[in-house]
């Protein structure tokens, strides 16, 4: 795997590695796996919404994923909406702006992922 291509999809290839004991087939089986979750459908279908309390259980769990992973971009992004969203009552402006970062970085990390699988 490329961990300077990895790097500029925001995963960090050593952090990764290391959460999967250094094999690297288990993390691109990990990678793979990931292309199938569904954290990322729910916090979405919850903005949409706009259940404040069910995006807070969603993006938590996507903060747990991303920050387990290695995938430090998505990372970054969604922390300040699990923040937001804790209290369960949130400010859909400030929301929106930092779905559509989460948005962004999610998208990112995928391309990476699909980057770095073999066909």
């Amino acid at each position: 795997m490329d961990a300077v291509m990895l790097a500029e999809y925001g995963i960090d290839y050593e952090k990764a590695l290391g959460s999967c004991m250094g094999n690297e087939a288990f993390l691109r089986k990990i990678l793979t796996m990931y292309l199938d979750d569904v954290s990322f459908g729910t916090a979405e279908s919850a903005f949409k919404k706009r259940d404040c309390a069910a995006l807070f259980l969603a993006v938590h769990e996507l903060k747990g994923v991303a920050g387990n992973a290695g995938f430090v971009g998505l990372y970054a992004a969604v922390l300040p909406l699990v923040e937001l969203t804790r209290s369960g009552k949130c400010d859909w402006n400030k929301a929106t702006e930092l779905f559509e970062n989460l948005k962004k970085a999610y998208e990112r990390t995928i391309a990476g992922i699909l980057r770095s699988i073999p066909e």
